[in-house]
C-alpha cells in the first residue's frame, strides 16, 4: 500500500519463505485457521498484482494463492536443481531417500529418481500440535540416508523419523529442507541429538537448509557453544538467490502484468 502511495505502478510480492504456508486447510474436529487465504487476499486488495514463492507447502495453499492472484500470476518456484547440485558433490552412492511424512515422501520422489537412489516412506499422525509420531515405514535404508522435507518448525518430525532410520541400520543420515524456521530452539536441539544406540552418534550427521530464511543469529549461537568448525561440518545453507533472481528477470518482467516496468 506504501509503495502504492508513493505512485508505483505494477507491484509483484516474491516471498522466498511465505508465512501461514501451512494454514491451507480446514481440519474435521478441530478450529483451524486458513491464514494462507487471509494473508493473499490482504496481498491483492494493497494492490499486489502477482505473487511468488519457494516450496509452498501443499497443493492446497497453490490453490488458495491461485484463487486470489490467478493461475497465470501465481508461481510456486521448485528448488530442487538447487539441491542436486550439492548432493551430487557430497554423497556416497550406497543412497536412500525419503521424506517424513506422505506430503514429504511426493518431494523425495523426485530427488530419489534424479540421484537413481533407493526410497523410503515414513508415515506419521499428529498427536498433538507440532507433535507426531510414526505409524508406518516402507522401503529400503541404506548406510546413508537423505530426508527430505519442505520445512523444518519445532523439529519433531524430523528426530522421529531420524531415530527410526538410526534404528533400521542408517549410519550417515543427512537432513535436507527449504525453510529453516527452527522455533522454540529446535535447531540446537536438533544439532545436539544422539542416536539411541550404545555409540551415541550425533543423530543428525548433516542439517541443510536453504537460506530462504535467516538463520545468521541461531548459527551464530551454536557456533559461540560449539566453534566454527564443528557447526559449519554439519550445517549447511545453500542459496536461492540466483534462483528467485532468474525468475524476475525470465518470468515476472516479462509478465503481462507487468508490461510497463
Amino acid at each position: 500500500k506504501t509503495l502504492k502511495r508513493y505512485g508505483a505502478g505494477p507491484v509483484w510480492v516474491v516471498c522466498p519463505f511465505l508465512a501461514y504456508g501451512r494454514q491451507d486447510r480446514t481440519i474435521d474436529d478441530r478450529l483451524t485457521s486458513i491464514g494462507l487465504d487471509d494473508y493473499a487476499a490482504l496481498l491483492k486488495s494493497a494492490g499486489a498484482e502477482g505473487i511468488s514463492t519457494i516450496e509452498l507447502h501443499s497443493d492446497n495453499g497453490m490453490k488458495l494463492l491461485q484463487t486470489h492472484f490467478g493461475k497465470d500470476a501465481t508461481f510456486n518456484l521448485d528448488p530442487t536443481d538447487i539441491y542436486l547440485k550439492y548432493l551430487r558433490k557430497n554423497i556416497s552412492p550406497d543412497l536412500s531417500v525419503g521424506g517424513p511424512d506422505a506430503g514429504a515422501n511426493v518431494r523425495a520422489e523426485q530427488l530419489s529418481s534424479s540421484l537413481g537412489a533407493e526410497k523410503f516412506c515414513i508415515g506419521k499422525t499428529h498427536t498433538d500440535v507440532n507433535q507426531t509420531k510414526i505409524t508406518d515405514f516402507d522401503g529400503t535404508v541404506n548406510n546413508t540416508t537423505i530426508t527430505v522435507d519442505d520445512m523444518i518448525d519445532s523439529g519433531g518430525t524430523i528426530l522421529n523419523s531420524q531415530l527410526e532410520l538410526s534404528s533400521r541400520g542408517a549410519k550417515d543420515r543427512m537432513v535436507l529442507a527449504c525453510h529453516g524456521i527452527f522455533s522454540q530452539g529446535s535447531l540446537k536441539r536438533l544439532f545436539e541429538a544422539k542416536t539411541e544406540n550404545e555409540d551415541k552418534e550425533y543423530l543428525l550427521s548433516k542439517l541443510v537448509v536453504t537460506n530462504s530464511i535467516d538463520i545468521g543469529n541461531k548459527l551464530q549461537s551454536l557456533k559461540s557453544q560449539y566453534g566454527k568448525a564443528a557447526v559449519d561440518k554439519r550445517v549447511k545453507q545453500l542459496n536461492v538467490g540466483p534462483l528467485v533472481f532468474s525468475h524476475i528477470k525470465n518470468q515476472i518482467l516479462k509478465h503481462p502484468k507487468m508490461k510497463s516496468v
